[in-house]
């Protein structure tokens, strides 16, 4: 840009739209307040806990498969569990069937958590603090307001679960609906995590006739 007979420099600004807020890349940092306000702690414009290298975006309009793996015998490691979030049009919902993290914060017989209690970051240090805790792995998919409504009402209608029934029951939530249209679902978190990470990277075709 020309100003008189200067030449002035330009700053191209570049961000990504979250449907509730931007997102500014060059800062770190969301451009608007948080539309939960308090609920996400004192500072409205904070972008996954302002630790890009080790968080996502819990309050980002977006579904999040959670897939929690645990050290077993001689080395071994399964996927041990397996929850899911949305956040449901400002109104998130953590929903943890047949999980530990639920009963402690006193969600119900659903075991979906929703409020305060519907935070990532507080499941994910749950976790973290298991004996036999090996890694979590998050999946996370871009849904609408009506997708994340049509999962919500789909949590309400499954509820709770026995155990060994959590990826079966967050499967049946997701299947069809949306990103998830194709997804077949299964019991074992380890092959529902295989199934959502195919999902988000397509395997490429390996030859074959034209």
């Amino acid at each position: 840009m020309i100003v008189g007979n200067e030449p002035v420099a330009t700053e191209i600004w570049s961000a990504s739209y979250y449907r509730a807020r931007y997102y500014d890349p060059t800062i770190g940092r969301f451009t608007g307040e948080d539309p939960q306000g308090f609920e996400e702690g004192e500072d409205f414009y904070t972008y996954v806990l302002n630790s890009l290298p080790n968080s996502i975006d819990p309050s980002g309009l977006k579904t999040t498969v959670v897939i929690i793996y645990d050290n077993g015998w001689f080395g071994f490691v399964y996927g041990s569990h397996a929850a899911l979030y949305i956040d449901n049009g400002g109104d998130p919902i953590l929903y943890d069937p047949a999980g530990g993290y639920a009963p402690k914060h006193n969600c119900g017989s659903g075991q979906a958590c929703d409020g305060y209690a519907a935070d990532l970051s507080k499941f994910k240090k749950h976790h973290q603090g298991g004996a036999d805790f090996h890694s979590i792995q998050f999946f996370t998919f871009d849904t609408t307001p009506e997708e994340e409504k049509q999962i919500a009402e789909r949590i309400k209608e499954i509820g709770g679960a026995a155990p060994l029934f959590c990826a079966a029951s967050v499967s049946g939530a997701i299947s069809g609906i949306g990103p998830f249209k194709k997804l077949k679902g299964d019991m074992a978190p380890g092959n529902l995590a295989a199934e959502l990470n195919n999902i988000l990277n397509p395997p490429k075709p390996h030859g074959g006739k034209k």
